[in-house]
């Protein structure tokens, strides 16, 4: 038993010999890289491990911080305030890229021609198409 354990012990000596040997002749700059390429790896694996939901999600940069979703619905209602008021359409609004409104309106273009054909002032149609544009 002993001796099993001394062989085991150097076999794993001569293995960390061997790779700290293999490891001293890489040049410095190769190790350099090798190292930050590691170095990012393990920070995106821990990520991933830790925040599952957001990795995994390709809207995850949106933040769901309330005073974000605030300053997204002035935006979009002052942008569809702005272009309705000048008697422009879904096209007018589709153009607009404020804060990514051209993307949203696209995934919700649907629901939003439905509230521009309601009989409704150009403040409500506002209020509605950006509360629509937030649920997305």
């Amino acid at each position: 038993m002993a001796t099993a354990i001394l062989e085991l012990i150097v076999v794993v000596l001569k293995i960390s010999f061997s790779i700290f040997q293999s490891i001293m002749a890489w040049k410095e700059e190769e190790r350099q890289r090798f190292e930050d390429r590691i170095r990012n790896l393990s920070t995106i694996l821990k990520e991933a491990i830790v925040n599952k939901d957001e990795v995994l999600n390709e809207q995850d940069y949106l933040s769901n911080l309330e005073w974000e979703q605030q300053e997204r619905y002035k935006t979009y209602k002052q942008a569809c305030v702005e272009v309705l008021s000048a008697g422009g359409g879904i096209n007018e609004l589709n153009l607009r890229n404020i804060m990514g409104m051209n993307l949203r309106i696209a995934e919700k273009i649907k629901e939003t021609i439905a509230i521009l054909v309601r009989d409704l002032t150009i403040e409500d149609k506002s209020k509605l198409i950006a509360k629509l544009l937030l649920e997305v």
